[in-house]
């Protein structure tokens, strides 16, 4: 998709601003939850697993965000992020995520449409630093998943780092890379691979009910990747890196 001329002179005449402005404002009066989010971040760097770890001992993140748009760089922010835990041996943890979050860019009408979320729903979300930080505990010591996470994770990291929130970088595996390799002839969207594994859509476009259609996925593709001899970590990254 392609950046107007008017989106990049918007962005760095009005909303750079209007979003640095509420930044400095928010983050002063909760200092305390920029501390914790700081505190947080230095534990998830620690985490290593290496390359000989069994794919069946490794518990993963799949994770959806709904956002303003597509450029983070230029304004866009996360509107809502929702994600389940999954390993070989199991999907159907007790533990799910879903959080909705007030971004300072108002939502527009077309991505209310595309999502289903109101305005009132998120003008009572959280923060995103205080989402985030509760993202971060849901996920730590777990690789993350995401279709594709060249959205999904590099959107993460750089609206962590426009709140100022430096140092997120996790562990990640990108789905779309994973179903390419796999099926390098397709073209391996989202809904191609939910009908391909014929799984039930309910609620697409919202982040829980696209996070858990991804870990089904997910799911699908790794009992492939068995059946081809790929049981370790170090040989999963191979096919799962963008």
């Amino acid at each position: 998709m392609k950046v107007s001329s008017w989106q990049i002179i918007k962005y760095f005449g009005y909303d750079f601003h209007k979003f640095h402005a509420n930044r400095q404002k928010w983050s002063w009066k909760n200092r305390d939850v920029m501390k914790r989010v700081d505190q947080q971040l230095d534990s998830f760097q620690n985490l290593t697993i290496y390359d000989d770890e069994p794919i069946d001992n490794i518990t993963f993140t799949v994770f959806d965000l709904e956002t303003t748009g597509f450029f983070c760089n230029l304004g866009d922010e996360v509107l809502a992020i929702g994600a389940t835990k999954l390993n070989r041996n199991r999907i159907d943890f007790p533990e799910q995520f879903y959080e909705v979050i007030e971004p300072v860019k108002p939502m527009s009408a077309f991505v209310s449409n595309l999502t289903g979320m109101t305005h009132e729903e998120v003008t009572a979300g959280l923060a995103f630093p205080e989402a985030f930080s509760k993202f971060l505990e849901f996920s730590k010591g777990s690789i993350l998943v995401a279709h594709p996470a060249s959205f999904d994770v590099q959107f993460l990291k750089i609206l962590a780092d426009r709140w100022r929130l430096h140092g997120y970088d996790p562990l990640y595996i990108d789905q779309y890379q994973l179903a390419k390799s796999l099926y390098p002839r397709k073209r391996n969207s989202l809904d191609e691979l939910i009908k391909l594994y014929q799984i039930e859509t309910s609620g697409r476009h919202h982040a829980l009910a696209d996070a858990y259609m991804t870990a089904t996925v997910f799911h699908h593709l790794l009992d492939e990747l068995d059946a081809k001899d790929v049981k370790t970590w170090g040989e999963l990254k191979k096919f799962g890196k963008s």
